[in-house]
């Protein structure tokens, strides 16, 4: 949980505020929550952490954002407001959150237009704060080329891997037989022999050049399964 050492530093202050809990916390915001808000176009004003105990992040143009971390209750106390001359962008508005995610979530999802107004969020992130981005294209040159017998070899040890693990197994009865009858007794034996047909394929001459799904051709009990 990438905020955690964040909240563990936060319940040290909480429960004993002087200058070293203080600064075991700023250093937490400094090293995970500035990197975040800054992708929103918003910059740690650090100082006035330090002087008066609040998390302030302005964009200099439209917004700032006050967090105090000793708010009511145990929670953050958030206050969103416009910059002068940003009066009529958006209307202040103040928030307890429980957490410094839900803080950030916060903002990057209620305020995502008045934060692209400001110039500096033309391109908002997508998905939930704090979290690794998807890695859906590889450049050109770390793209490699997979044989069909290294796929198979792939998708035989994933089978063998994941039905060690008792809950996906049961996500694996449950998807054979709703989908095709299978009982749950037999699913092992099934799997067993489905991963030695992939043994099996790879090591014939011929299984780079099959075209055919080699899961096309296993039966099980005089029946054809159809992916």
């Amino acid at each position: 949980m990438q905020f955690k050492p964040l909240e563990d530093a936060r319940q040290a202050y909480l429960q004993d505020s002087n200058d070293d809990t203080k600064y075991e916390l700023g250093l937490m915001i400094n090293k995970l929550v500035e990197p975040i808000m800054t992708e929103m176009g918003l910059f740690w004003e650090a100082e006035a952490y330090y002087n008066v105990g609040q998390i302030v992040f302005s964009n200099y143009n439209n917004m700032e954002v006050v967090i105090d971390p000793l708010g009511a209750m145990g929670k953050y106390d958030v206050k969103v407001s416009p910059l002068p001359g940003a009066e009529d962008d958006f209307k202040p508005s103040e928030i307890s959150i429980d957490s410094m995610k839900g803080v950030a979530q916060y903002i990057k999802d209620e305020y995502r237009d008045q934060l692209s107004r400001g110039g500096t969020y033309k391109q908002p992130p997508e998905g939930m704060v704090g979290e690794p981005k998807a890695q859906t294209e590889l450049p050109l040159e770390n793209k490699m080329k997979i044989t069909k017998q290294q796929l198979q070899q792939v998708i035989k040890e994933a089978i063998q891997e994941e039905m060690s693990s008792f809950d996906m197994a049961e996500d694996v009865i449950e998807l054979l037989g709703s989908k095709y009858n299978i009982k749950e007794e037999d699913v092992p034996t099934m799997l067993m022999a489905m991963a030695q047909s992939l043994q099996d394929a790879s090591a014939s001459p011929s299984a780079d050049e099959e075209e055919e799904d080699p899961m096309d051709d296993y039966n099980y009990r005089g029946s054809r399964l159809h992916y």
